[in-house]
């Protein structure tokens, strides 16, 4: 049995994590350097057809789940809908660091330097969140249905999910904006 305190602290410290990973993620959109590829296509719709980012990030995220149960079929898990209220946490994060986090550096030395910052957030956040192992983000979601299904390894499943993030948003920037939208240097 698992001692209720300790599971309260991985609790806490999954939430502390998500708020980590949703300030990185808003300070990487205002640098407009490029956003991380599973964020980029909410990202470009959110600019394109000026909807709210983070309510978008949720859109995009409810279609990840969707696509994990149609890869997942008979083996799809009832578990994985709870991604859809982590999603819904976490989009709603991102509204709130995008009210309280308003501020874009003017000069590109400042947004290098918040680009960093904003890599170092997201990373430690992920890191947090993914090691805590309560429920994915429904992108790491996505990742391990694509890996399970496939019998491929979980980074090359990681890489085939931001590639085919990253071509997903080249074409909404193009199509609807004539202009490359959310994809640059931070999201490598």
């Amino acid at each position: 049995k698992s001692c209720p305190v300790k599971k309260a602290f991985r609790i806490v410290y999954y939430l502390f994590g998500m708020v980590l990973l949703a300030i990185g993620i808003t300070l990487n959109t205002k640098t407009n350097l490029g956003v991380s590829p599973l964020i980029s296509i909410g990202y470009a719709v959110s600019q394109v057809a000026r909807l709210n980012f983070g309510n978008m990030t949720f859109v995009v995220y409810a279609a990840f789940v969707a696509i994990q149960f149609l890869l997942r079929r008979k083996n799809a898990r009832v578990r994985d809908l709870l991604q859809l209220l982590v999603a819904l946490l976490f989009s709603q994060l991102l509204n709130l660091f995008s009210i309280l986090l308003s501020f874009e550096p003017a000069t590109l030395p400042g947004r290098l330097v918040m680009l960093v910052f904003a890599v170092f957030l997201t990373g430690i956040g992920a890191a947090i969140t993914l090691t805590m192992e309560i429920i994915p983000n429904p992108g790491d979601g996505l990742v391990s249905a694509v890996a399970d299904t496939f019998h491929i390894a979980t980074g090359l499943a990681k890489n085939l999910c931001d590639a085919v993030s990253v071509v997903l948003t080249l074409c909404v920037g193009l199509l609807f904006a004539h202009r490359i939208i959310g994809i640059g240097l931070g999201t490598l």
